[in-house]
């Protein structure tokens, strides 16, 4: 009986008995296995399970009818077109948002409307009417918890700027108590700032009482940085200035304030016990911002170089490490430019190469700021490491050499590398210059310093010049900048030579017209405040200028008021008359006789032309002689004593 179930066992498992030796194979495989050769391991070309067809294709696939080359049915739905699934997340938000509070959501619809149409520039006469009925709308709302919503930001924005100063003052009023959290949320520091632009002298002074004893946070925040940037440097009272800088002085200042304390040496006036615990606290507070990157700041600035005047030289450099990446915008402003300067010369050598890679990206904007050339002329005059500067200042500045010296401020670089004297540059600037030099540690001496300067440049300077000539002689003050390149450079250098052939070709060009004024860059003044219905942002980049360029009247460049000074200047360079007059023909003398001003550089360049090229040119004026004793003007005269 038992055998009996193993064979139907074996049976139900499709197994039959094989012969004598009772091998078990499955039902249905009567192959033989795959044999061997004996000596390697590859099979005998046939595939184990494989008969030549595949082993569940009929010639007709399953899912693709009669033809196999149709594409598949596909059971699927259709896909739905973006714009449908765009309007149904649509729907959705407005459901969810009815579902959370219909009544706002109504009244935010209502609000919306009246915005709308209130933001338009076609609608100008009826808009204090709309800002009332906004008013209504918005009477019993809290306008603090308002302004953390984009939409309603925009609308209390809207308001503070076009309402009457009833409504601008009812709503202040709801602000300031809570303008701290408004001040930190990301939309509400909008309103801060049209509350403070928009609504009067007392509103702002309300306002800035109402954020005191919150300084330091406000300024370690990201999205209330720049609100107190721009509060302390518009709207603050001076002793509220004052005020915001004792907070950051010490926690002792932040409840109670003190008139009398104006900078930070005042703190420890009477008590010199309290000295290192305030400047202590000074330091936190500075480290603390610069590890936020948030020292873009007027307020910072203010502090830290009133830090830096005062600290102890272990506690200077501490702070000094902390702002190395951070050098470029702390030289945006007046204190920040000066608190730069000090950065710059007490760090040591190491400090100072990671100083000018840091402002290497930068030092283009610098150079051609108002307070940021400052800093650029003081790197400039102490530094001993010359061919570190030529590295990273130099290469830029010769890539922007046409922009920097366009600009008054940019002007002032050029004069200090080519020739730092009283005749380019206000003795001020010198004396301040001088002056810092007993603060840091240089090795070399000053004239060798300068000289090098010189040399690391002069041919990259002459070759722009050569390059494009018509630029450096576009108008007087231009010109003056190339008589300073040109009279400092080596006479043994030969794109000097080049040089004075690309500025002569242009001058004795009979077409070469210039403006009667030179395109001026500077930087954008504070506007008055105009109705566009925009609101306009803040440019992040603080040393950002901007080109104004006006259309004026042309003039032949020989007639220019400016710039035959400065053609005069160059003529007594050596070898420059003589470049001259190998360009200077007949064509051109007849012109130039008729000018006043063309005919005295003409004399210049013959005074200063060697004895071949002077027997040219006299040799040319024999010939209009005629001609010059019929014209009355001056420089006629003086051409006629000349022969």
């Amino acid at each position: 009986m038992t055998e009996l179930k193993k064979k139907i066992k074996r049976e139900l498992k499709g197994e039959t008995e094989a012969g004598p030796d009772k091998k078990k194979v499955k039902a249905g495989n009567f192959k033989e296995k795959p044999k061997f050769d004996g000596k390697t391991k590859k099979f005998d070309g046939k595939s184990k399970n494989y008969d030549g067809k595949s082993k569940n294709y009929d010639g007709k696939s399953k899912n693709y009818g009669d033809n196999k080359f149709q594409k598949p049915i596909s059971h699927e739905p259709p896909k739905q077109s973006w714009n449908e699934i765009k309007q149904q997340k649509k729907e959705l938000k407005i459901k969810r948002k009815i579902n959370k509070n219909k009544d706002m959501y109504d009244l935010d619809v209502k609000c919306k409307k009246i915005y709308e149409e209130l933001k338009m520039k076609s609608t100008k006469t009826n808009k204090e009417q709309l800002c009332e009925e906004l008013q209504k709308l918005l009477e019993n709302a809290d306008y603090s918890k308002l302004s953390h919503s984009p939409d309603r930001a925009r609308i209390i924005q809207m308001m503070l700027k076009k309402a009457s100063l009833k409504i601008k003052h009812e709503i202040a009023e709801k602000i300031i108590p809570f303008i701290n959290d408004v001040a930190l949320s990301k939309y509400g520091k909008f309103c801060v700032s049209r509350l403070m632009t928009y609504c009067g002298k007392e509103v702002r002074e309300k306002a800035v009482n109402g954020m005191l004893s919150n300084i330091v946070k406000l300024t370690t925040h990201n999205f209330s940085n720049g609100l107190i940037d721009m509060i302390y440097l518009n709207h603050a009272t001076p002793d509220q200035k004052n005020f915001m800088k004792q907070e950051l002085y010490s926690d002792l200042y932040k409840n109670d304030k003190n008139k009398a304390v104006k900078t930070l040496k005042d703190t420890w006036t009477g008590s010199e016990m309290m000295r290192n615990g305030i400047l202590n606290s000074t330091k936190m507070n500075l480290t603390k911002i610069a590890s936020k990157n948030h020292v873009d700041n007027s307020l910072v600035h203010a502090v830290l170089l009133e830090y830096l005047e005062a600290a102890d030289e272990k506690d200077r450099n501490e702070v000094i490490t902390a702002y190395i990446p951070h050098i470029a915008a702390i030289a945006s402003t007046k204190c920040g430019s000066r608190a730069a300067t000090l950065c710059y010369l007490y760090s040591v050598a190491k400090e100072r190469r990671a100083m000018l890679k840091s402002i290497k990206d930068h030092i283009v904007k610098l150079a051609i700021h108002e307070h940021g050339h400052v800093f650029v002329l003081e790197i400039l005059n102490a530094t001993d490491d010359t061919l570190n500067i030529k590295k990273t200042l130099f290469t830029q500045i010769v890539k922007n050499i046409e922009e920097i010296a366009l600009t008054e401020y940019g002007k002032r670089v050029i004069y200090f590398i080519v020739s730092p004297t009283k005749e380019f540059l206000h003795p001020q600037i010198l004396r301040e210059l001088t002056d810092d030099l007993k603060i840091g540690a240089q090795k070399k001496d000053i004239e060798i310093r300068r000289k090098e300067l010189v040399d690391g440049i002069e041919s990259e300077l002459c070759a722009a010049i050569k390059e494009n000539p018509k630029f450096w002689i576009q108008g007087g003050h231009i010109a003056r900048v190339t008589v300073a390149i040109l009279q400092n450079v080596n006479p043994s250098n030969e794109n000097q030579t080049a040089s004075f052939d690309a500025i002569s070709e242009v001058i004795c060009d009979p077409e070469w017209m210039v403006n009667e004024t030179e395109p001026i860059t500077a930087h954008e003044e504070k506007k008055e405040l105009v109705d566009t219905g925009k609101i306009k942002k803040k440019k992040k980049n603080p040393i950002e200028v901007k080109v104004v360029e006006k259309e004026v009247a042309s003039v032949k460049g020989i007639e220019h008021s400016g710039l035959h000074i400065a053609i005069k200047k160059l003529a007594k360079l050596t070898g420059f008359a003589n470049c001259f007059i190998k360009h200077f023909n007949e064509e051109i003398l007849q012109e130039w006789i008729k000018i006043n001003r063309a005919c005295f550089v003409i004399n210049e360049i013959l005074e200063h032309s060697e004895d071949e090229s002077k027997a040219n040119l006299k040799e040319m004026l024999v010939g209009v002689k005629d001609e010059l004793t019929k014209l009355s003007h001056a420089g006629a005269k003086v051409l006629i004593k000349k022969l």
